[in-house]
C-alpha cells in the first residue's frame, strides 16, 4: 500500500500547519492504531483534545472523505500487515482462514458506525416497501436479508431474476427502499435495476466492498464492507462473512427501535415453523 497514513502525513507536515493539526500529528504517530480503528468520533476528539469539525478537516486534508474513510484506511493498513499467505502442502491451513474472517470482519466495522446503522435502519423502518437486490454470491445476501425482515414483520420483496428486478423497480415510489448488494458495486443488471428505481423516486442503501463505482453514485447511503482483495485465496467467503455481518448489524438497529414489536413477530415466526420439525 503505497499512499498510507505515515505517507500522507509527511506530505501535510510540509506545508504550513496549525497548532491542532501539530497536535493530530503528534497523537497518530505516536498511536495504536488498533485501538484508534475502533474510536467513534467523538472519542477520538476526547482522546486528542482537539473538536470534532477539526479532526473532519483534518481527515480532508490527508486526503479522506471523512472520519469514516481514514478509520478503514486504518483498517485497511492493519490488515495488509498480516501475513495473509494460505500455507501449502501439509501445513495447518486453519488459522490463516480464521485470520482472514476476523481481518474483514474488524475492516467493516471500522467503517459501519452507529450513527450510518441509524440512519439506515430510520429508513427502513420509513418506507411502504423494502426491495432486496443482488446477484449471483450477492443474491444469497440478499435473501437472508429479506427472510430476516420477514420474520420480524417487516414487508420486503427479493427476486434473482434481472427482468424481475427491473419489473419491481418499475413500480418504485418516493415511498419506496432498495438495498443492495454488490460487491464490486458495478454489475450491470443490478446497476440497471438500480437506476431504475431511483429514477422512480426510490431510496438507494448500497453494501459494497468498493467506494467508487457506478452503484456508489446512485446510493443515498453507501455501507463499505472492506477491500476484499487482500484475502486472496478466500476472499469469495470473506465477502459473503461480512455481508452477513452487516445484515446482522442492520437488523438488531431496526430491532431495538421497537423491541416488543419486533421480538413478538420474532417469535412468532418462529413458532410458525415449530410443526415443520420431526
Amino acid at each position: 500500500m503505497s499512499d498510507t497514513i505515515a505517507t500522507r502525513i509527511v506530505r501535510v507536515k510540509q506545508s504550513k500547519i496549525t497548532k491542532s493539526q501539530r497536535k493530530l500529528i503528534d497523537f497518530l504517530e505516536n498511536a495504536d492504531y488498533k485501538q484508534i480503528m475502533y474510536f467513534t468520533i467523538t472519542e477520538f476528539a476526547k482522546a486528542t483534545g482537539i473538536g470534532e469539525a477539526t479532526i473532519l478537516r483534518f481527515c480532508r486534508l490527508l486526503g479522506f472523505d471523512g472520519y469514516q474513510v481514514f478509520k478503514l484506511q486504518i483498517a485497511r493498513e492493519l490488515s495488509s500487515q498480516e501475513d495473509l499467505t494460505l500455507p501449502k502442502g501439509k501445513e495447518d491451513f486453519r488459522s490463516y482462514i480464521a485470520k482472514a474472517y476476523e481481518n474483514a470482519v474488524s475492516i467493516c466495522i471500522s467503517s459501519v458506525s452507529m450513527e450510518l446503522l441509524e440512519k439506515v435502519a430510520d429508513l427502513m423502518l420509513a418506507s411502504d416497501r423494502i426491495s432486496c437486490f443482488g446477484v449471483g454470491n450477492s443474491y444469497v445476501a440478499a435473501l437472508e436479508l429479506h427472510n430476516r425482515l420477514m420474520a420480524m414483520g417487516i414487508r420486503t420483496l427479493c427476486e434473482s431474476d434481472a427482468h424481475t428486478q427491473n419489473v419491481m423497480s418499475s413500480t418504485s415510489s418516493d415511498s419506496d427502499l432498495v438495498i443492495v448488494f454488490s460487491v464490486s458495486g458495478s454489475t450491470k443488471d443490478v446497476v440497471e435495476a438500480t437506476r431504475l428505481a431511483k429514477h422512480y423516486g426510490a431510496k438507494i442503501v448500497l453494501i459494497t466492498a468498493h467506494d467508487v463505482s457506478p452503484l456508489t453514485k446512485l446510493a443515498d447511503l453507501v455501507i463499505s464492507t472492506g477491500e476484499p482483495d487482500i484475502y486472496r485465496e478466500v476472499s469469495a467467503m470473506t465477502n459473503k462473512v461480512v455481508q452477513l455481518y452487516v445484515i446482522d448489524a442492520l437488523c438488531e438497529s431496526v430491532r431495538r427501535k421497537d423491541e416488543a414489536r419486533f421480538d413478538g413477530f420474532i417469535f412468532r415466526s418462529r413458532g410458525a415453523t415449530v410443526g415443520k420439525l420431526i
